[in-house]
């Protein structure tokens, strides 16, 4: 269905159950993602779900953290399940909200030069901070939720993340 923006298209659907095909004019378009996405749950604790970590995470991050901020949250739930990663600049710039300045969020060793560390800038959101993984939590999203772990910043729940929070680059 890839084809030049505001071009139309026919789609057939066979479907379970239906013994005729179901019949779909639609108009090509560019079609935008959010990578967070965030909602007040009851008793007052805030939900943010983070997709990806990419180009435009941190910015969305920002406004959710607002939103949060605005609302009195003091417990907040981040969800990176099903999280493939993304950019390492990213992952930083959301630890950098829930561990004290100063701590490490995160460690690079590369082979045969120096290391890299990074370390927390600003000083801690003022709530207390859940991160749910799963196994198919990786690289960029195990970055952020190992960041919190190993600080103590906060808590991670869920099952074991699929094991990629390493750091490529060209």
């Amino acid at each position: 269905i890839r084809g030049e923006k505001g071009t139309a298209v026919k789609l057939t659907i066979k479907r379970p159950g239906l013994e005729e095909p179901l019949y779909f004019n639609i108009v090509r378009d560019t079609i935008i993602v959010k990578s967070v996405n965030y909602e007040m749950l009851d008793g007052g604790v805030g939900y943010i779900q983070i997709t990806e970590f990419g180009t435009k995470t941190n910015g969305e991050f920002d406004a959710a953290m607002a939103y949060m901020t605005n609302n009195d949250v003091k417990k907040l739930v981040v969800d990176v399940r099903n999280n493939p990663g993304g950019l390492l600049d990213s992952a930083i710039h959301i630890s950098d909200y829930f561990i004290p300045a100063g701590k490490q969020i995160v460690k690079i060793d590369y082979k045969g030069s120096n290391d890299k560390i990074y370390r927390a800038t600003t000083a801690k959101a003022p709530m207390d901070v859940a991160v749910l993984v799963n196994g198919g939590s990786a690289s960029a999203s195990e970055i952020f939720s190992g960041s919190i772990q190993q600080t103590g910043s906060g808590v991670v729940i869920g099952t074991k993340s699929f094991g990629k929070g390493t750091v490529q680059s060209l």
